[in-house]
């Protein structure tokens, strides 16, 4: 039998219609602004959305960790943040917040930390304490794990930081995992209409091919292009800046845009946005049309 017949599934779109107003409302009532922090990014994706998965890609060392880690920081004071953290551990992770927050070099941390203790270190840990930021610093983690800590905490943003460390069974086929790996997040985004924001590693033949990152690079699965809403890649062209590069997105224009990133820091800022490349959108495309 190829098709499972379903009897009574279908209903009047007037019913849906009226179910639709209702959940807008609900939207504009409990909106919660969720956005990367940088304003050309946020022009181009619009934020990040309830019910959609946001996947950033980049090889080693490209910054993934640093990016995702300032956009938790950007969003704590008005939202719930949960993070899972797979390849550093929380003590770790609260370094680099006090670091990119207190414009002091994880370096000077970690070797000067007494000098710095005092006047420093115990204030901005103090401050801290006031950020909606959940972290679970598990290696490897479940989906299941992962549903039950959204459940639980009941976050407006999940970081995945990375897809490549999340459990799954030795013996699956590691393409077959990882499309399925994405779909449970797709899941639990839809579920608790939540934004998810997971990071990916690339394959490592861009490093010889050159020409940039494409969709197809997402290392281990195509399912990852495939499932994502939203794809973008990171890429450090000097020591001064990341390009984020929208590659593909279900809704609105794709584009590059340039960030200030301190190495030493870890701050990702706004203050280094040029000329940046991008699909032109409706008000451009309208304000093009009305003046030929």
């Amino acid at each position: 039998m190829l098709f499972e017949v379903r009897v009574g599934m279908a209903i009047e779109l007037k019913q849906h219609l009226l179910e639709f107003s209702e959940y807008l409302d609900k939207r504009i009532a409990e909106k919660k602004d969720v956005r990367s922090g940088y304003k050309d990014l946020d022009d181009i994706i619009g934020g990040f959305y309830g019910g959609k998965v946001y996947v950033v890609g980049a090889r080693t060392g490209k910054g993934k960790t640093s990016f995702l880690t300032n956009i938790a920081l950007n969003n704590s004071t008005s939202n719930k943040i949960l993070v899972f953290s797979t390849e550093i551990g929380v003590n770790e992770f609260i370094e680099r917040l006090i670091a990119l927050s207190s414009d002091i070099s994880v370096f000077s941390l970690r070797t000067q930390i007494s000098e710095l203790y005092d006047d420093i270190i115990f204030n901005r840990i103090d401050q801290l304490k006031q950020y909606n930021i959940f972290v679970n610093d598990s290696p490897n983690p479940g989906i299941g794990v992962i549903c039950n800590e959204v459940k639980e905490v009941k976050p407006s943003l999940l970081i995945v930081d990375y897809l490549g460390q999340i459990f799954f069974k030795p013996t699956e086929n590691v393409p077959r995992a990882i499309s399925d790996l994405m779909v449970g997040l797709k899941k639990i985004s839809r579920e608790f209409n939540i934004s998810v924001l997971v990071a990916s590693q690339l394959n490592r033949d861009i490093e010889y091919r050159g020409g940039g990152p494409r969709l197809s690079d997402f290392k281990g699965s195509g399912g990852i292009e495939e499932s994502a809403d939203l794809a973008m890649f990171l890429d450090a062209p000097d020591d001064e800046y990341l390009e984020v590069t929208v590659a593909k997105s279900r809704y609105g224009p794709t584009g590059t845009v340039r960030v200030r990133f301190n190495r030493q820091t870890l701050k990702v800022s706004d203050d280094g946005r040029g000329e940046n490349e991008r699909e032109p959108d409706l008000r451009s495309l309208l304000s093009k049309h009305l003046n030929e």
